[in-house]
C-alpha cells in the first residue's frame, strides 16, 4: 500500500523541502534591509527587496496548496486500497482499527495471547486454532550505553509517572494501544525473554539472516 503512493510522498517531500527555504525568505530580508537599504538609504533596493520577498511569498503559499492537494490525493488512494481491495495483511491493530470498526475491513485474528481489549469481539490466533501464538509490538525508550544510573531512573520514573496520567491513559487506549509501564529493569528481563522466544522460532523455523 506505500509502495504504491510512495510517488505522492516523495512529491510532498520534495514540496516541503522547498517551503521549508522560502520560509528562510523574511529573515534574509530583514538582513538585507539592515546590510543594504539602511547603510545605503537606497530606496530602490528595499523595493526589489520587498518584490522578491513577496515573490517568495506567493511561490511559498502556492507550493503549500499544491502540497496539500497531493497529500489529500495520497489519503485518498490509501482508502480505496484499504475499502475492500486489501486481500490479506498483518500490521498494527490501531493502523487497521477504525476501518475495521466502518466495517470497512474484516479482521480475522489478533496477534496477542487472548482476545485484544480494544476489539474484545476479534478473536485471538490462538483460538484460531494455531496454538500457543502471541506476538505483540511493544514500545520503549532507550538511552545509550553507560549511561549515569541515576538519569534512568530519572527518566523511567518520569516516563512512568507520565503513563499513570488518566487523559494519556484515555488517549493511549482510545486508538487501541495498552499502556504497560515498567521500570529499567523490567525492560531488560522483558527484553531478554523476547529475545531468546524469538531466536527459537528464528531457529525452528530454519530462517538464515538477510
Amino acid at each position: 500500500m506505500l509502495k504504491s503512493c510512495s510517488g505522492y510522498f516523495v512529491t510532498a517531500a520534495i514540496f516541503s523541502l522547498a517551503i521549508n527555504l522560502l520560509y528562510l525568505a523574511a529573515p534574509l530580508y530583514m538582513l538585507q534591509v539592515y546590510d543594504r537599504v539602511i547603510s545605503s538609504a537606497s530606496e530602490v533596493t528595499l523595493v526589489m527587496l520587498t518584490l522578491a520577498l513577496l515573490m517568495a511569498f506567493i511561490a511559498l503559499a502556492s507550493l503549500d496548496a499544491v502540497r496539500a492537494r497531493v497529500l489529500t490525493r495520497a489519503s485518498i488512494r490509501m482508502d480505496r486500497l484499504l475499502a475492500g481491495r486489501i486481500m490479506v495483511a498483518m500490521d498494527n491493530l490501531p493502523t487497521y482499527l477504525p476501518y475495521i470498526r466502518s466495517g470497512a475491513l474484516r479482521a480475522l485474528a489478533v496477534s496477542s495471547a487472548g482476545r485484544w481489549f480494544a476489539a474484545p469481539d476479534i478473536p485471538s490466533v490462538s483460538e484460531q486454532g494455531f496454538g500457543e501464538f502471541n506476538a505483540t509490538l511493544w514500545f520503549y525508550v532507550a538511552a545509550p550505553t553507560g549511561i549515569r544510573r541515576a538519569l534512568v531512573k530519572g527518566f523511567s520514573d518520569a516516563i512512568m509517572t507520565g503513563l499513570a496520567s488518566a487523559p494519556l491513559v484515555t488517549k493511549i487506549r482510545s486508538i487501541g494501544v495498552l499502556e504497560a509501564p515498567r521500570c529499567a529493569e523490567d525492560l531488560a528481563a522483558h527484553i531478554a525473554a523476547e529475545t531468546v522466544k524469538w531466536r527459537s522460532v528464528i531457529a525452528t523455523a530454519g530462517l538464515e539472516p538477510q
